[in-house]
């Protein structure tokens, strides 16, 4: 069966937390700047160039890091992937209002949450980077990252890579590196999503910025009171690993040579 050649919508990476003021405190002392459009107790929408990251006290079920998928065709999806005999954590839900939604869980657990909302359909179309149809974000994202973070990716730990790679093909998403058997990386539009297989320490999904300048996040990090893990340096290049107030791990890599590009 063809890749799926639908709108699955914005991508942002969503976490749980259980103080939403400190957690947000903690991303603003990162660079992370508030988004416009969310107004609601116990959700803090941020964003630092192409990451997008909402913070949810109470509002995740089930209550774990999440793959979020704003504003995208999601009846249309839906009923794609009911013909790819892809199961689903939750059906699809739809109101008089407009408003649908369906979650999806991966083949090691991690989930995915389909929305649309009729309130945020003011939002204008664009198109993503790999030039299908994306609605615009609460923000102005960039597509390349930034000198000081470098880009983002999420990434994930999986059991089977065989498994987890067909999982997110039937999805759409399309390999964009795959040399190291053990780690592929997988894009559709805004959402770029890295699968490791045996080796992410520690074994949860991470928020992981490639190629900024670690000499200079240090330092900043240090000077803004936070407290990053000691560095990993080998002959490849060199990392640093931050953790936030609920545990969520930061990881910030250097690798010698290496350009965002299709394949790395």
């Amino acid at each position: 069966m063809s890749p799926l050649s639908l709108d699955l919508g914005w991508f942002e990476a969503a976490l749980n937390v259980t103080d939403i003021e400190r957690s947000r405190a903690f991303y603003e002392t990162l660079g992370f700047q508030p988004a416009s459009g969310v107004a609601e107790d116990g959700v803090a929408a941020l964003y630092k160039d192409d990451c997008s990251l909402t913070l949810y006290q109470g509002h995740l079920d089930p209550d774990r890091p999440q793959l979020i998928f704003w504003q995208g065709d999601v009846e249309v999806v839906a009923r794609d992937l009911e013909v790819r005999d892809v199961g689903f954590h939750a059906p699809l839900q739809q109101d008089g209002a407009g408003d649908a939604s369906f979650m999806l869980i991966d083949p090691d657990g991690h989930p995915l949450f389909f929305i649309t909302m009729k309130k945020y359909d003011g939002n204008s179309p664009a198109a993503g980077p790999d030039g299908r149809r994306v609605r615009a974000r609460q923000h102005p994202a960039k597509a390349h990252g930034d000198d000081e973070y470098g880009w983002f990716e999420f990434s994930l730990p999986v059991r089977d890579m065989a498994a987890s790679v067909d999982f997110y093909r039937r999805l759409g998403f399309r390999i964009v590196e795959d040399h190291d058997p053990r780690n592929i990386t997988l894009v559709d539009n805004d959402c770029r999503l890295s699968l490791y297989e045996g080796y992410l320490d520690p074994d949860r999904p991470q928020l992981i910025f490639w190629q900024g300048d670690i000499d200079r996040i240090e330092r900043d990090l240090i000077a803004r009171g936070l407290r990053p893990e000691p560095r990993l340096t080998d002959a490849r290049g060199t990392g640093l690993m931050l953790f936030d107030p609920d545990g969520h791990p930061l990881y910030f890599v250097n690798i010698k040579g290496l350009t965002r590009g299709e394949r790395r």
